[in-house]
């Protein structure tokens, strides 16, 4: 089985991806993302988010099609993992919930 390519640190947020072969027949799979069968396990805060049970055997990852889940991290890349200025030109020393209510109250 191929190695885990591995994207963060697991203390705070990591995706680890791997490709594996699928066992179900080429006309039997999706078209548009048929050669895309992989693995995927994603870590917040040290936790494993992605452990999953098969049967009796506990597994650290979830397995299905990988280019959907590329695709729509891709998409959402910006909003998920970039930090923006707030969108007023005073920063508050506050913590953000505060700040943005204070914020729309006025």
């Amino acid at each position: 089985m191929p190695d885990w390519m591995r994207f963060g640190d697991p203390a705070t947020v990591q995706i680890g991806i791997r490709w594996v072969d699928d066992c179900e027949p080429p006309e039997r799979r999706p078209a548009a993302y048929g050669w895309s069968m992989g693995q995927l396990t994603m870590h917040v805060a040290g936790v494993n988010v992605t452990a999953t049970r098969l049967g009796e055997q506990q597994q650290p990852f979830v397995g299905w099609y990988l280019a959907p889940f590329l695709d729509w991290l891709a998409t959402n890349w910006a909003a998920l993992l970039h930090e923006e200025r707030f969108p007023w030109p005073d920063p508050c020393p506050a913590p953000a919930a505060i700040a943005c209510n204070r914020a729309l109250d006025e």
